[in-house]
């Protein structure tokens, strides 16, 4: 329950616009940050991961953690998810942590 409270949070406070299928996006030639699952597609399925990760449902490898630290905070939480949800709504079109490169 607590998991389902965190999406649904999340999906409001960034206006997650549903009708558009998050797994449709296009493949990006070279993703790095947000691509927590390494399929080269930055989908709905790596903000699940976060989670998951967030609940100790697994563990993520050390080169995952920093796929998904996307805020650049050294810590991987629901607002790296938050961030990740704007980017698949093309509500920005960079992570935090990609500015301070």
């Amino acid at each position: 329950m607590k998991y389902l409270y965190l999406i649904f949070s999340i999906l409001i406070v960034c206006n997650f616009n549903c009708s558009r299928n998050p797994l449709d996006s296009p493949p990006i030639e070279n993703p790095y940050y947000g691509d927590i699952n390494l399929d080269k597609v930055i989908s709905i399925l790596d903000v699940e991961i976060i989670f998951d990760f967030r609940l100790k449902r697994c563990d993520l490898t050390i080169d995952q953690k920093k796929r998904a630290d996307v805020s650049g905070n050294g810590t991987i939480t629901s607002y790296d998810a938050g961030l990740i949800l704007q980017y698949i709504d093309k509500k920005i079109n960079i992570f935090p942590v990609e500015n301070k490169n």
